[in-house]
């Protein structure tokens, strides 16, 4: 059995702190020897630390290591001091990954009303009067326009941090800086809430708060991909057959407002598909990257990692034009109400507090016709779904008068 590791670790206070990043900077210029940390106030258990080397030689080859990257030379008398020393300090700081936030990078975001905003309402103005043809004794038909509003209502976050005299004393001698590293903390958790939102929305009874994934002016806009992009058997072929399809769809759906070769067109699809995209003809080597770039060059293809699993835990692809003509605002719509904001600060009994908050009102699909939301299809060759070219009327809320 391996010897528990905490028998050789002690709690570091901020002075022994201090004397380990003296320690770490006479390790990197010269050799460094028991003697050597002890004149420097860094005491070592050498009989401690030697005897979870003999039970785990891994550990004792990973000291080693650590000691010949640092160029180092080392003895039988000091490599006990050393393994002990990393044991107990580090300079360096380990961070979590989080994902890139993407939605903002898709589609942009814009920033429309302000903190105290409820709800944001659009316009809808659809034509109702048709011509008729003239006739010297009938009344001619009045020109008009059915009027409503579409909906979107606004969430607010807050976060709060608090920073004690003490802790920033004891940060200082460790080289940190915890004010700046909590607000960092504040910022990052409002991009990755508002990345999560902006992709799917959220469900609050009431509320209209939706993401690109899930808007329901978009629910009749979904439709299956000819094959699966995640079949072991998928070919260059398949994959051309998909973008064929994809393409020929988005053209049919604008019907002439825009010409398709020309306008502007985002195909974001899933990560784990990016591959697909490379597999090369087995004779030409020709890949469905370069017939993307040959056929639809104002297509820019993007692959996702929260489309992996998107709105109903299947991988999805949204295509749509960034804009169609006639349309006053981009086909899908990201809106902040209010960007990260100081809200309060104050003193507090041994340091200091700041409150901060953020609002957001989510997603709104302006133009659903300039929109494909394509679904995971079938194998190749086991048949295919097709796309349907139909449209949902604006929201149900909508309010309609003359």
């Amino acid at each position: 059995m391996k010897p528990d590791f905490t028998i050789v670790t002690d709690s570091v206070s901020p002075e022994m702190t201090l004397k380990g990043f003296s320690v770490s900077d006479a390790m990197k210029k010269s050799d460094f020897s028991v003697k050597d940390a002890e004149r420097m106030g860094f005491s070592c258990d050498a009989a401690a630390i030697k005897r979870v080397m003999d039970a785990d030689p891994e550990y004792k080859a990973a000291i080693e290591k650590f000691a010949q990257d640092a160029g180092l030379s080392l003895g039988d008398a000091n490599i006990d001091a050393l393994g002990q020393f990393f044991t107990l300090f580090n300079e360096a700081t380990i961070n979590v990954l989080y994902r890139g936030r993407t939605a903002a990078q898709t589609f942009g975001t814009k920033v429309m009303g302000d903190w105290t905003t409820e709800r944001i309402a659009f316009k809808t103005r659809e034509l109702t009067a048709r011509h008729a043809l003239y006739d010297d004794w009938s009344r001619a038909p009045y020109a008009a326009y059915n009027y409503g509003w579409d909906v979107r209502d606004t969430i607010r976050l807050e976060w709060a941090l608090e920073v004690t005299k003490l802790e920033e004393a004891v940060g200082a001698v460790m080289r940190r800086n915890p004010y700046g590293d909590k607000k960092d903390a504040i910022v990052l958790d409002n991009s990755i809430f508002n990345n999560e939102f902006f992709w799917l929305g959220l469900a609050i009874d009431g509320k209209k708060l939706y993401g690109a994934l899930t808007e329901p002016n978009l629910a009749g806009r979904k439709a299956n991909l000819p094959v699966d992009m995640g079949s072991a058997s998928l070919t260059v072929d398949d994959v051309i057959a998909c973008l064929t399809t994809i393409k020929q769809d988005l053209a049919n759906s604008l019907m002439g407002n825009g010409d398709i070769e020309t306008l502007p067109v985002t195909i974001a699809a899933p990560l784990a598909w990016q591959t697909a995209f490379t597999i090369p003809n087995t004779v030409t080597g020709y890949t469905a990257n370069k017939w993307l770039a040959e056929n639809w060059k104002a297509a820019t293809l993007s692959f996702k990692p929260e489309l992996n699993d998107a709105d109903d835990g299947a991988p999805e692809m949204i295509v749509f034009a960034k804009t169609v003509p006639g349309v006053g605002m981009d086909t899908i719509n990201l809106i902040e109400t209010s960007k990260l904001r100081l809200i309060g600060a104050m003193p507090s009994v041994k340091g200091r507090e700041e409150a901060y908050s953020s609002s957001l009102a989510g997603a709104i699909c302006a133009c659903p016709l300039g929109v494909r939301i394509w679904a995971n299809g079938d194998a190749p060759g086991s048949g295919t779904d097709t796309a349907t070219d139909t449209t949902t009327d604006a929201d149900s809320d909508s309010e309609s008068g003359t």
